[in-house]
């Protein structure tokens, strides 16, 4: 009941693949019950100005943004990174994908091929042809990934016709595989097997293709791009012996937006950006 409720007040996501698809099941649910709920995928930029009050959030969570007396439906960093001032109920859960959780929490029933592919997708662990042609859809163009009509497709079960945008959009990947061996020709070294590269708004897939051929040879990859006055760092690493987590702890304790989980994660400063070089050395 209580879910119902807040969902009348509308979704709050973030854009990535399994966000988008989370939200899409949870529209699914709430027209079971007559509910047709509003949604917004707002840009890291736009979520330092963000106040989520009352709403579902897939996603974004009090370390990103100000969250309160909402439901949060999250796997990357669990109630503990909230207060109880705020007042929020977490569905939190050790999954692959948010889209997993909204899909085990609600028992929606969607075909398994697609919350897999969105698990691999979501981990960077790319292996089904379905999960690839998703992977190259998303990164084709981060920017203008048609988030919106995603998520009414899955919300409507239309999933041949997704299907169809996707590989539409995949066809455009190469042209970002191109820009990120840009990329890591002009990657620098921080330390031993650590690199960080910059790159341009517009890049956003590139970038992430690029942090993923970084971290088959390098413990820690650094992406940073910058959007508006506000940089934007991408961490990520694919050793199974290495925690990010603490990083991003002692980044918000030195005021910094962050959030991640032990893979994977950002970082939002406004600061100059050999201010935040320091800080990660």
């Amino acid at each position: 009941m209580l879910l119902r409720n807040i969902l009348k007040n509308g979704i709050i996501s973030d854009g990535d693949w399994d966000g988008v698809f989370a939200t899409g099941l949870l529209i699914n649910w709430a027209y079971s019950y007559g509910i047709i709920p509003s949604f917004y995928f707002p840009s890291p930029v736009e979520l330092k100005n963000l106040s989520v009050i009352e709403k579902v959030s897939v996603e974004i969570v009090p370390t990103k943004t100000v969250v309160k007396n909402s439901i949060i439906f999250d796997h990357h960093e669990g109630p503990q990174t909230d207060t109880y001032e705020n007042n929020n109920i977490w569905i939190y859960g050790k999954v692959k994908s948010v889209a997993r959780l909204v899909a085990n929490f609600l028992e929606v029933d969607v075909d398994e091929k697609w919350i897999l592919a969105i698990d691999e997708v979501d981990s960077a662990n790319i292996k089904s042809e379905l999960s690839k042609i998703l992977f190259k859809a998303y990164q084709a163009d981060v920017t203008h990934f048609p988030r919106d009509k995603i998520a009414k497709l899955v919300a409507e079960f239309k999933f041949n016709e997704l299907l169809d945008v996707c590989k539409e959009l995949a066809e455009r990947y190469e042209v970002q595989e191109k820009i990120a061996d840009k990329l890591i020709k002009n990657s620098y070294e921080m330390f031993p097997n650590v690199k960080y590269f910059f790159y341009k708004e517009g890049e956003e897939g590139a970038k992430r293709i690029a942090m993923i051929k970084l971290e088959d040879k390098n413990d820690i990859v650094i992406a940073i791009g910058k959007k508006a006055d506000t940089y934007l760092l991408s961490i990520g690493t694919k050793k199974s012996n290495i925690d990010l987590r603490p990083l991003f702890e002692e980044a918000r304790k030195k005021g910094y937006n962050a959030g991640g989980r032990e893979n994977i994660g950002g970082i939002q400063s406004a600061n100059n950006i050999d201010k935040i070089l320091d800080f990660l050395k």
